[in-house]
């Protein structure tokens, strides 16, 4: 049993193999085994179908994204097209492809159907990847929430020769909005979800904003209209469901509620009239929410002032260059655009009384902008080795 042990394939935790082969109290042996055993006989294993539409005369690879804990070691995939709107390419036999290591064993071309048989050389079985990729032209349009390529035939058989059956599931993802993009706080805007089921048919769409349900859809394109209730940020994801009542989800994104500035119009987002004029509420230097941040500052760095929220805030840290050690500070705020009436500037100081501001002591590093959300690092010239105090600090000045 230590060899059927250090030789398995399956992942096993060490610390299980470790009281396995201990051998101190025997029963303890069967129990671990049959618990493992029982995981890798009662898996999931599913098949999902990249898309595959597009303009005519594009020309693309299609992947075929599988997932399993069965212990696959051969597969049977039959790939159903039409000649007169896609051309397909053979596929090649080739060894170790992404993340597995089933080898293609026999390919089979009719005029609309490709069929690949696959099996595994040493019973290492996929538990997550592109269990193949299919080389597409397309000869026509296919629309976006089309396909022009379909699975069927699907057979998979475990190390044991088993067969094992497979959930197809649906491709859903979100085409609008994109991510970091603004969702307005006043007006109604349009979510669209791209959605086709690898053998069948989509039933709906539904739509989420911070795990709430906002919307479902039926018919393509998979559209609905929200109007959020809340400012700040959302994650915002679609759910699809196929003709079988199998479900998938797409890749969440995160959009950002109502436009941050300038200031009046942020201060009107999150304030009510009566909060508007009392200062110890919605002051430029009042902290509603008592995360040390007041309200300039959640402004400035794009930050809720009624919640507990330090993510984007400044931070320092050291940045090495050409060898030495520099302070840098990294702080995210919304483009200049948004936020006309600030301005940012990070100044240094080597006795914590006077200030130094400007390209003569300070330079960015580095800029990352992601839909309306700038993140930004700024390190000292001076190396910290060369001076014996140094600090640094974000300064917000305010029109």
């Amino acid at each position: 049993m230590k060899y059927w042990f250090q030789n398995d394939k399956q992942g096993f935790n060490n610390s299980l193999i470790e009281v396995c082969l201990n051998g101190i109290f025997p029963y303890i042996f069967f129990v671990f085994c049959l618990l493992a055993i029982s995981d890798y006989a009662y898996g999931l294993t599913s098949l999902k179908l990249g898309e595959s539409s597009g303009s005519s005369g594009s020309g693309f690879s299609v992947p075929i994204f599988f997932e399993s804990n069965d212990g696959i070691a051969a597969v049977q995939v039959d790939i159903f097209y039409d000649p007169a709107i896609v051309a397909v390419g053979f596929l090649e036999k080739k060894t170790g492809a992404v993340n597995h290591s089933l080898n293609f064993q026999n390919i089979g071309n009719d005029n609309n159907l490709l069929r690949v048989v696959l099996h595994s050389d040493d019973l290492f079985s996929l538990r997550v990847g592109v269990l193949m990729e299919i080389p597409i032209t397309l000869l026509d349009n296919v629309a976006e929430s089309s396909r022009s390529l379909s699975l069927g035939g699907v057979v998979f058989s475990d190390i044991k020769g088993k067969n094992i059956s497979a959930q197809l599931l649906p491709t859903v993802r979100l085409s609008n909005p994109g991510q970091g993009d603004i969702i307005s706080a006043t007006v109604e805007s349009a979510l669209t979800g791209v959605s086709f089921d690898t053998d069948g048919a989509i039933t709906q769409v539904k739509f989420f904003a911070n795990n709430e349900t906002i919307g479902l859809s039926t018919q393509a394109p998979y559209t609905v209209v929200w109007q959020p209730a809340f400012v700040g940020k959302a994650i915002i994801m679609a759910v699809a469901t196929d003709n079988n009542g199998i479900e998938a989800e797409s890749e969440p994104i995160q959009v950002n509620v109502g436009i941050p500035g300038p200031y009046p119009d942020w201060h009107k987002d999150y304030f009510t009239e009566v909060e508007r004029g009392t200062p110890s509420i919605s002051g430029l230097l009042a902290d509603p929410d008592n995360d040390g941040i007041p309200n300039l500052l959640e402004y400035a760095f794009y930050l809720h002032p009624r919640f507990h929220d330090r993510e984007g805030f400044q931070f320092i840290e050291k940045y090495e260059e050409g060898g030495k050690n520099y302070l840098s500070i990294t702080y995210q705020r919304p483009i200049e655009q948004y936020t006309p009436d600030i301005n940012i500037k990070v100044g240094v100081t080597s006795d914590l009384k006077t200030w130094n501001y400007g390209n003569q002591f300070t330079k960015e590093t580095e800029t990352i902008t992601e839909g309306i959300i700038k993140t930004v690092t700024v390190r000292d010239l001076t190396a910290i080795e060369d001076i014996k105090t140094r600090a640094m600090r974000v300064k917000i000045e305010s029109d």
